[in-house]
């Protein structure tokens, strides 16, 4: 919806004090995520130890971009973290892996 509706993993989540029924697959849903763009980058050329930081840094890219098109309404923020998904899966240079 180019980034004007909510993210569901972001809706059935339940506040971090709390445990809500949906805490433990939002839990799976987010880490087969990560694995799995984790995975992509590994397979582009990425170290496996950078790996995992790569798909981190994607799913964040994801989800950020539609929290902040929803709360700009624009479609802009959405379409770039689209765009920006290529160049972090795909390691051209190294990145430095912090903790």
């Amino acid at each position: 919806a180019g980034g004007a509706r909510a993210c569901l993993l972001n809706m059935l989540s339940a506040p971090r004090e709390e445990d809500g029924p949906f805490v433990d697959g939002v839990r799976a849903a987010f880490e087969k995520l990560v694995a799995a763009f984790a995975s992509l980058a590994e397979e582009a050329g990425a170290a496996p130890e950078d790996a995992r930081a790569r798909g981190e840094r994607a799913a964040m890219f994801l989800h950020g971009g539609l929290v902040l098109s929803r709360g700009m309404r624009s479609e802009a923020p959405w379409r770039r973290a689209l765009t920006s998904l290529r160049e972090e899966l795909t390691p051209a240079v190294p990145l430095a892996v912090s903790a």
